[in-house]
């Protein structure tokens, strides 16, 4: 299940792919993202096996992939991919208490997390923190970030929105 989203005008922009399982989920996202100057596409995926396939014949500027506590399709569709195609800008979506999620994403290579009530500006900085820049494009210099753990000290491997200090914290005993 694939769906496709563009901005009306004729600015090509970033393409921005968004794997979640809930429909609802993709079309909020995929709606705050189209909002964005720089993202000219947004393609949705709704099942893991259409994402890795579709992974095989082209890649997005960004992928963004959504995460749920109770079930692990998400993060492992973003191993998958990560697996299969190292310098893919990954960003997990998911819970502000989710930290093991989000642990685990960074762990295999996800640059970024963003919370799942994100607004289009929480968005656009997370994208950029990526290295995706206004014209809508990741400079081809950039390499790609090595996986790190992340500790909690710092933002996700030096790649997360300011926002994510704050929000996701080991409990302290």
């Amino acid at each position: 299940m694939i769906d496709d989203r563009m901005r009306a005008t004729g600015n090509p922009g970033a393409t921005v792919w968004v794997y979640d399982e809930r429909r609802r989920v993709r079309d909020d996202v995929a709606s705050r993202l189209v909002a964005l100057s720089f993202v000219g596409r947004v393609e949705v995926v709704g099942d893991p096996a259409s994402l890795l396939s579709r992974l095989d014949t082209r890649t997005p500027d960004v992928l963004i992939v959504g995460t749920q506590r109770a079930v692990d399709t998400g993060l492992t569709a973003a191993t998958q991919a990560l697996r299969a195609h190292p310098g893919l800008p990954v960003l997990v979506l998911g819970a502000p208490d989710d930290a093991e999620s989000v642990r685990a994403a960074v762990a295999f290579g996800a640059r970024g997390y963003l919370r799942w009530d994100a607004t289009p500006i929480e968005m656009g900085l997370g994208l950029s923190r990526v290295g995706l820049r206004a014209d809508g494009r990741i400079p081809m210099q950039q390499a790609p970030q090595p996986a790190m753990a992340w500790s909690g000290a710092a933002p996700l491997a030096g790649s997360a929105p300011t926002t994510v200090r704050s929000t996701v914290r080991e409990t302290t005993p």
